[in-house]
């Protein structure tokens, strides 16, 4: 029927799609961001939530966010390169 004829399309697409490959990594980091998000914003104290982070909690969220930073701009750049290097 109609609804058979609408889905179609959207099996086709998916098959040789690489989303079935993303999700395999993008749902079970999704889920344990949920679970944290829940450990930390319900299990922690109430009176704790509201001081100053503590200076080794900044230390680390600094660096992870440098590493990433270089880890992007790396990527970036590659990608860049492979660009003109098929456009030339």
């Amino acid at each position: 029927g109609a609804f058979q004829d609408s889905v179609k399309p959207w099996v086709a697409r998916w098959k040789g799609s690489v989303a079935p490959k993303a999700l395999k990594w993008a749902v079970p980091a999704s889920l344990l961001a949920a679970v944290y998000h829940f450990m930390l914003h319900e299990w922690t104290d109430v009176s704790r939530r509201w001081e100053e982070p503590s200076m080794s909690e900044t230390a680390g969220w600094t660096l992870f966010m440098t590493i990433l930073g270089f880890l992007i701009a790396f990527r970036a750049q590659l990608s860049y390169s492979r660009y003109w290097e098929g456009i030339t």
